[in-house]
């Protein structure tokens, strides 16, 4: 009952700011009082999966850049062996623009969301289409 009425709230929400909740997880405890609790944060980029207008809301436009790369194709080899964080050391940095627009996109929804002005960036529209105009040329 507790997740269904979880979901609807996000919906409703998200669904007023053009968002579509694709699905999401949320995480749980049992209180001393043996009754279920949500122990997580709800209704985030990180704890959904949004979309808006067919573009992913979430940490997956990075996920999919990193697969792009010669790390990457590395990493799939090396993974399992031991030691095979030493062996791949850290991943190459993220492209400037990829950074910043997640970063924007990550604040623009914060905004659009609370209906409140926390950070002083784009729209989440206008910033979605910056992004998705930087992983089509890409």
């Amino acid at each position: 009952e507790i997740i269904k009425q979880v979901n609807e709230i996000i919906t409703e929400k998200t669904s007023k700011i053009g968002i579509r909740n694709e699905d999401g997880k949320l995480e749980f405890a049992v209180d001393e009082s043996g009754k279920l609790v949500v122990v997580d944060a709800v209704g985030t980029l990180d704890e959904c999966r949004f979309s808006m207008d067919g573009f992913q809301l979430s940490k997956e436009i990075l996920r999919q850049h990193y697969r792009k790369t010669y790390w990457y194709k590395r990493l799939k080899v090396t993974k399992g062996m031991e030691n095979w964080r030493k062996i791949m050391g850290r991943p190459p940095n993220l492209p400037e623009e990829l950074r910043d627009g997640v970063s924007k996109m990550y604040q623009a929804f914060a905004n659009e969301i609370t209906s409140r002005k926390f950070f002083d960036v784009p729209s989440l529209k206008e910033v979605v289409k910056e992004l998705r105009d930087f992983v089509e040329e890409g």
